[in-house]
């Protein structure tokens, strides 16, 4: 048979993770004992989710958010129960403070928000007149959650700066890339200009090589015909010539020597 479903909301992983660095660090692996550590988790656990669980459901959390602690089923049911009643211990508290002590209270929960204002590391608060057992482990849990607050206050406060001085880091990249594209377009810009100039001359040579071309086929071709004409007017004169030739030679007249072979002939 499967085991049951179990999974965490966003928010609630969210919470667990952020709260889990500090316990890691305060309880680095290979210690001599799980349960310091135990105890933490599954506080953190709870006050992530509002509820405690069975043994088995912390070591499923344990290998996601904290893979390589494996404390004992024993070690997690003993802290488990431990929360329980601390847990029950902090809510009877709570409901038998009266109204006299509750003035007490609101001093002690004061003078500690003021510290924590303040950016004070916190000191351990005086507690209460009359030594009442509720009033007093109230005034022990609230001093732990401060204290808890101020260290989650500091590492929010750190991951912000790192995060401020990520975005200022992205905004001088953001910057240089936008000084190269500027440079960039107005390069291209220049080249399109000249390209377009490149090509309004290029098709004023071409009009112009054209035109040259017509023109020269237009001169050999008068040159041509007026080389046929002459042609033809030549061939008219040999005939006319040799017509003369051959009357003048009837007529009586002397023959050259050069053309007397052509006569005999």
């Amino acid at each position: 048979m499967s085991r049951p479903t179990f999974s965490l909301s966003d928010d609630q992983a969210r919470v667990l993770r952020d709260a889990l660095p500090p316990i890691l660090e305060r309880h680095p692996p290979g210690a001599a004992s799980h349960r310091p550590f135990v105890r933490e988790f599954v506080r953190a656990v709870h006050a992530a989710t509002g509820q405690t669980y069975g043994a088995s459901i912390y070591r499923r959390l344990l290998d996601v958010y904290a893979p390589g602690r494996s404390p004992s089923t024993d070690t997690l049911a003993s802290e488990k129960a431990a929360l329980d009643a601390a847990l029950d211990q902090e809510a009877r508290a709570g409901r038998q403070i009266d109204d006299e002590r509750a003035e007490d209270l609101a001093g002690v929960i004061a003078r500690a928000v003021e510290t924590a204002l303040a950016r004070q590391p916190i000191q351990a608060m005086p507690h209460p007149a009359g030594g009442d057992t509720f009033l007093l482990a109230q005034c022990d849990f609230l001093q732990t959650r401060l204290i808890e607050t101020e260290q989650a206050l500091n590492q929010t406060r750190a991951h912000a700066a790192r995060q401020a001085a990520d975005v200022q880091a992205a905004h001088a990249v953001r910057e240089t890339l936008q000084n190269q594209i500027d440079a960039m377009n107005t390069a291209a810009l220049a080249q399109s200009a000249r390209i377009e100039q490149l090509t309004t001359e290029v098709t004023g040579m071409r009009l112009f090589a054209m035109r040259a071309i017509e023109a020269s086929r237009g001169e050999t071709r008068a040159q041509h015909d007026r080389a046929v004409h002459l042609e033809s007017l030549l061939k008219a004169e040999k005939e006319h010539a040799e017509v003369f030739k051959r009357l003048a030679y009837r007529n009586g007249a002397a023959i050259p020597v050069s053309l007397q072979p052509e006569i005999k002939k």
